[in-house]
């Protein structure tokens, strides 16, 4: 199962020891640039051209083809390959996005804990932030990596453990499952599972465990209707009552009743535990 991750707010940290020229192309590259350095050619432009127009034809103290050429030759070209670097840079952003997370982990998994800077200097030609924040973000994201700070306040990285693994674990549960009461439990397991076309299917998770599905259908040997659970480790048992079901000793030694509390539903015939309750049982 593939667990949900609100998205990381993006911070732009500080490196240290960053040289004049890399300060520089750091700038130029940086992505609140990049957003509008194509606009502000189009501003410089206008800009330009008006002015030289006023020069030439309101005040009338230069030639305008002059004037003109002499100003754009100038400042053209410096404000054209700003103009120019950072669409480039867009798209190397994205491609060592990808290309950087291998090393990121590689040297994570080596040396147990890294800082942002020490990442930059090991797996960056230049100290930039071009592709590493992507890389981070995604590797965050898909909670390949854990962000924390350590005892300097520096922006640090691990590899998840299963403690992280369990939190993330809950806090999907959290998000995503809801709960039900045994009597809401017992009301929907009392209905006839004719009435639909594959009979009552409930997926539900137990503690760390999301493997888990009960229901109800029409035996193939009888036309009684029985109620049944299976899980990864649990084997597929039928009961025949909603009290077998939650009282037989099913799980590490306990019954469903016992361990209610751990219990979290997800779905209802591919529909929330909620809404389907709701419309199925709301009029009964």
């Amino acid at each position: 199962m593939r667990f949900g991750m609100k998205q990381q707010e993006k911070q732009r940290h500080s490196i240290a020891g960053q040289r004049w020229y890399e300060k520089l192309l750091d700038r130029i590259t940086s992505e609140e640039n990049f957003r509008w350095s194509l606009i502000l050619l189009g501003v410089y432009v206008a800009i330009l051209l008006f002015g030289t127009y006023i020069l030439a034809n309101v005040l009338e103290w230069f030639d305008i083809s002059e004037l003109f050429f002499n100003v754009w030759s100038l400042t053209f070209p410096l404000v054209a390959l700003v103009a120019m670097i950072n669409p480039w840079a867009g798209v190397w952003r994205l491609w060592s996005g990808h290309k950087l997370q291998k090393p990121i982990l590689e040297q994570v998994e080596q040396h147990g804990s890294r800082t942002y800077d020490e990442l930059v200097s090991q797996c960056m030609p230049l100290k930039i932030h071009l592709g590493i924040d992507d890389a981070l973000e995604r590797l965050l994201r898909t909670r390949e990596l854990v962000l924390y700070a350590n005892e300097q306040g520096e922006a640090c990285y691990r590899l998840p453990t299963e403690e992280d693994r369990e939190n993330w674990h809950r806090e999907f549960l959290k998000e995503n499952g809801e709960t039900l009461t045994v009597e809401e439990l017992h009301r929907i397991l009392s209905m006839d599972s004719r009435h639909f076309s594959d009979g009552i299917l409930i997926w539900f998770s137990l503690g760390e465990q999301d493997g888990f599905w009960m229901g109800k259908t029409e035996r193939e040997d009888s036309d009684e209707q029985a109620i049944w659970i299976e899980a990864d480790d649990v084997p597929y048992q039928e009961f025949m009552t909603f009290e077998e079901l939650i009282q037989t000793k099913l799980i590490r030694g306990k019954s469903l009743y016992e361990i209610w509390d751990e219990l979290v539903f997800f779905s209802i015939e591919g529909e929330s535990p909620s809404s389907w309750y709701d419309r199925v049982c709301g009029d009964l």
